[in-house]
């Protein structure tokens, strides 16, 4: 299941906001986390979750296709290393571990692009193929 990329079609980012939308629902975040990861902080963007909820398209627009990457990227991993435990993700994202002070979660809110690169390293050494 490959993310869009930015010369993807609109049907195509359709697709991709619905799922992205329902990782992060799955992972219980507040819709201000979820504003931050997708790097929406401008007036508008909870109107902006709300459409992409219901399958709008997310924009042709390379940083949030990367964003929307990294989410995809690090939810897989976590089925891929909790297979039979669908509560992982959402308790081990918000928990402290040797890696991430205070949660994976402040680090990917944090440091944007960079932190949500490290955290779905951290879970996936493959993700840099």
């Amino acid at each position: 299941n490959e993310p869009a990329s930015p010369d993807s079609t609109e049907e195509q980012r359709s697709k991709l906001a619905r799922e992205v939308m329902s990782i992060m629902e799955q992972w219980r975040l507040a819709v201000e986390d979820q504003k931050s990861l997708l790097g929406l902080n401008e007036k508008g963007a909870g109107r902006a979750l709300a459409k992409y909820r219901s399958g709008y398209a997310m924009p042709d627009d390379e940083l949030l296709l990367e964003r929307c990457r990294h989410i995809i990227g690090i939810h897989n991993s976590f089925h891929l290393l909790y297979p039979r435990n669908p509560n992982a993700p959402r308790q081990w994202l918000k928990t402290k571990n040797r890696h991430f002070a205070p949660s994976p979660l402040a680090v990917m809110l944090d440091e944007g692009i960079n932190g949500m690169r490290r955290v779905w390293h951290n879970l996936d050494c493959t993700s840099q193929w």
